[in-house]
């Protein structure tokens, strides 16, 4: 099953309505703050900006938890060790010692990236794909960096289509998977098959992109037309920021005190 990037794009909130570059420049400022949070009250604050934002632009809460709830899956080990061996201040839970830095130290780590997601969401998901990435290259990023994220989304589909269809051949052919050497050897070819086939593939690519007289720069009908409600949008994000940054430095300057 795909991923459709664009399939909230067509919803009308202010978010969907701003200009592309100013809510790419506006949103991730944010990101860049909220990354260096390490004050709670901060974090709990930058949580309530973020769920705002949600509502705002009119996104179903049902279809962004999946989205959201598997990256922070690869942080379930940081709440394993992190309290187990962080150090500091111990509480026994059934004997089992664990540390009160360890555990605020997860929850933070848990609520930045909570947050970032659900930002970059907001970014990816209130506008069509091939606006932003017309967007990236009217914020000077280097062309290279825009076409391959771009060139990414479109055909790591097609290579998992491809590792789909190979895996269900050899399985047809009697092939289970297990901890056993021929199960290992067998995965190992699969691999390399799979790696010969987009080598083949990206060949296949160029000479159509080329038929197709791509020369570089991916061409987009949209044209941005910025108002003063967009820098206004923009302008209130980027206050927010150093609002969250100012926060964040006054904590610290008070506990240095």
């Amino acid at each position: 099953m795909h991923v459709d990037i664009d399939r909230f794009a067509h919803l009308h909130s202010p978010l969907h309505r701003w200009d592309q570059r100013y809510k790419i420049a506006g949103l991730f400022s944010l990101i860049l703050v909220i990354s260096m949070l390490s004050s709670l009250w901060a974090l709990c604050c930058s949580v309530l900006i973020v769920a705002a934002l949600m509502l705002i632009s009119k996104i179903p809460v049902t279809q962004i938890i999946r989205p959201v709830l598997f990256p922070l899956l690869f942080l379930i080990p940081l709440f394993i060790f992190l309290p187990l061996s962080a150090g500091g201040e111990k509480y026994f839970f059934y004997g089992i010692p664990l540390y009160i830095d360890g555990i605020i130290l997860s929850v933070r780590i848990a609520v930045k990236a909570l947050c970032i997601i659900m930002l970059f969401l907001l970014i990816t998901g209130t506008s069509p794909f091939t606006v932003s990435m017309k967007a990236l290259r009217s914020l000077k990023i280097p062309s290279k960096i825009v076409d391959l994220i771009m060139f990414t989304y479109r055909y790591i589909y097609i290579y998992l289509d491809d590792l789909r269809a190979l895996r269900q051949s050899i399985m047809m052919k009697g092939y289970r998977s297990n901890t056993s050497r021929h199960s290992f050897k067998t995965s190992s070819y699969l691999v390399g098959s799979l790696l010969v086939r987009s080598f083949e593939q990206t060949d296949r690519m160029f000479n159509a992109m080329t038929c197709r007289g791509y020369t570089g720069e991916v061409k987009v009908l949209t044209e941005f037309k910025s108002t003063w409600k967009d820098v206004i949008k923009f302008i209130i994000s980027l206050c927010t920021a150093i609002l969250l940054a100012g926060w964040e430095l006054f904590m610290d300057t008070g506990k240095l005190l």
